[in-house]
């Protein structure tokens, strides 16, 4: 009986991943005439009048189907583009299940979102939360026609979409809007924390705790930086910025095909003491279908990650010390019934405890706090 009720679960649970892997495709092509550009030399005008444009769409809340949500509402400036919010709601106020990711830099990922390997370009990823509506999100589709006539074919969005596309002939699009909002983002670039003066040489702009910290982080017993690697502290990086800039980096971590590491399970949840995940974090499970990708996530950029609480896929660490905790015993481990459960089995072995003192531990959270920048 009981092995019958599994198999049904594991049965129900892959049909419903299916579901959710189908309805992600039949979006994406539902827009891909949208998407594909037919005159990429038109389009490709200068950025700045472009991301000028993006910049008045992703703080306007016009573009939600209630006209009370815009893309800063999750991606908050002074909070270097994220939600102080365990998740994201939509319009309907329902949890998206996410903690709302950093923008800082994020034209420079490979990976895009917390769990999707399909999403790598900003064009792409920008329709899902403006477009999606089951659940809600912005939900936009819901009153396209109305805020395509309304809002974005009159001033002052007409004039900054003319200056942008100055050769399209015909009202705004979609296309634009993707366009526009995603030049926007790569212009949301720092690279000027105190962790990267002290690369240029300035040696006081870090204080001893913080250089503690940074050797430690570096070094082969916390080996941090086998997933944290590179100039955005992310295997999930695009290639050209997963190259070593600290001469105490180290090669990021493989996975089991020999490719880098980009999602790994961290140890954060064994809910049923067989692996398994509360609902609604499967992660890459849910477009895998692997059973051993269970709970697994985009390995996430660290760069102004003090700026960025709270922690985890789910928001479910509230604070540095905590993460910096967690790692340190090897994964919380958190099951249903119990406080604690053992190792998840698609854990990966990078994840051990490490046995750190309370010194050791405050130097790693300097060290984190130093790779965040003011600029915005």
């Amino acid at each position: 009986m009981i092995r019958s009720s599994l198999a049904k679960n594991e049965k129900r649970e892959s049909l419903r991943a299916q579901k959710c892997v189908r309805w992600l495709l039949s979006i994406m092509a539902h827009f891909s005439a949208m998407i594909a550009f037919q005159n990429a030399e038109a389009l490709a005008q200068p950025p700045s009048k472009k991301a000028a444009w993006g910049k008045a769409l992703f703080f306007e809340p016009k573009l939600s189907a209630n006209g009370k949500i815009s893309c800063a509402t999750c991606h908050e400036p002074d909070r270097a583009f994220t939600e102080n919010k365990n998740s994201s709601t939509d319009i309907e106020g329902h949890s998206v299940h996410r903690n709302s990711p950093t923008l800082i830099n994020a034209a420079h990922m490979d990976v895009l979102t917390w769990s999707n390997p399909v999403l790598r370009k900003l064009e792409n990823q920008i329709i899902v939360p403006l477009f999606l509506d089951t659940p809600g999100e912005m939900a936009l589709v819901r009153v396209w026609p109305r805020v395509r006539s309304e809002l974005l074919e009159k001033s002052p969005h007409v004039e900054m979409y003319r200056a942008a596309f100055p050769e399209e002939k015909g009202p705004p699009d979609t296309r634009h809007l993707f366009s526009a909002l995603a030049e926007y983002v790569r212009t949301l670039e720092a690279f000027d924390s105190p962790y990267d003066r002290f690369l240029a040489g300035d040696h006081k702009a870090l204080s001893a705790q913080a250089k503690k910290g940074r050797q430690l982080f570096f070094s082969a017993r916390a080996n941090c930086s086998a997933c944290h690697s590179g100039v955005l502290f992310s295997n999930a990086a695009k290639k050209e910025f997963l190259e070593k800039k600290d001469p105490l980096a180290r090669s990021p971590a493989k996975d089991s095909q020999g490719n880098i590491l980009q999602f790994a399970h961290n140890g954060l949840y064994n809910w049923d003491e067989k692996g398994g995940v509360p609902e609604k974090h499967e992660g890459l499970y849910e477009f895998s279908l692997k059973l051993e990708d269970r709970g697994k996530f985009r390995i996430a950029p660290l760069r102004n990650v003090a700026r960025t609480p709270p922690y985890m896929h789910d928001g479910s660490i509230a604070s540095l010390e905590e993460v910096v905790e967690h790692y340190n015993r090897g994964g919380l481990n958190k099951c249903e019934k119990r406080k604690k459960c053992s190792s998840a089995p698609q854990k990966h072995s990078l994840i051990r405890p490490l046995g750190l003192e309370r010194a050791e531990k405050q130097a790693l959270v300097e060290f984190l706090k130093s790779l965040s920048s003011q600029r915005f």
